[in-house]
């Protein structure tokens, strides 16, 4: 059933987000990591998300269920990669990253040589 924007999705929960008419967001089954639509709405100048990926390497499959909004802390122990403006790819880490890091924050970084 359909939520207020600003109510958390729970990990029980499948669906998506829809940030305006037709544009569909955040599509998920359930067991995903908890979100609200409105942090997936609120887009964020120069980052576009965090994407979780799987078999503990920043290179490993796609796992799309995992992806975080560019504000949200990336948990201790993900695998994935921030995904920046122009496709630009930051923090790439495996399954021994600390974490506690969001995406937004590495976005905003420069760019290193």
């Amino acid at each position: 059933s359909d939520r207020h924007c600003e109510a958390t999705v729970g990990s029980d929960a499948s669906g998506f987000c829809e940030c305006a008419p037709g544009d569909h967001r955040s599509y998920v089954g359930c067991g995903h990591v908890p979100f609200s639509c409105h942090d997936v709405c609120v887009s964020v100048p120069g980052c576009t998300s965090w994407r979780q990926t799987g078999e503990c390497h920043p290179d490993g499959p796609r796992e799309p269920q995992g992806d975080l909004h560019c504000r949200s802390r990336v948990p201790k122990g993900a695998s994935g990669f921030c995904e920046c403006e122009s496709g630009r790819e930051v923090a790439r880490v495996g399954c021994e990253s600390k974490g506690l890091f969001t995406c937004e924050e590495r976005c905003s970084e420069p760019a290193k040589a």
